[in-house]
């Protein structure tokens, strides 16, 4: 019997376990956040990937509805590759997958923070983050 099923435009998702312990309370916030989230019009949201223990923002990658019923399902973060058209694991091949810790929405639900718990680097080049290049503009001091 199905836990949990949501409809996304023409597409219906349903969930047979939602989580270890299949609890309802996890149902009722994926509801929450599937009302909230506003795709655009390829049917994309941006997400963030942030380290849920040390801050650090990992990558910034697209969901749609299939990839965010997938991360949801899995506990682990899936996305929409632009460029390749395709739903991807994040760290399929590599083994770097990234624990899903927590979801948010932001005020416009057109942005998603996911908090994870990485098993390894986050970008391609190996880099523990995709955001290696820094080019400092200001000292610290000037910002207080």
């Amino acid at each position: 019997m199905p836990k949990a099923v949501f409809q996304v435009g023409e597409k219906i998702y349903i969930f047979l376990q939602l989580d270890r312990q299949g609890g309802f309370e996890r149902q009722m916030m994926q509801e929450a956040i599937w009302q909230q989230i506003q795709f655009d019009e390829r049917g994309l949201v941006p997400a963030i990937v942030q380290d849920a223990r040390s801050g650090a923002v990992l990558m910034l990658a697209y969901v749609n509805a299939e990839s965010l019923a997938q991360t949801l399902a899995s506990g682990e973060t899936w996305f929409w590759s632009r460029s390749r058209s395709e739903l991807w694991h994040k760290g399929a091949t590599s083994g770097n997958t990234q624990r899903l810790i927590s979801l948010a929405v932001d005020c416009d639900g057109d942005t998603l923070l996911l908090k994870v718990e990485p098993q390894g680097p986050a970008c391609h080049t190996g880099e523990r983050t995709c955001f290696f290049q820094h080019w400092p503009i200001a000292e610290a001091e000037e910002w207080a």
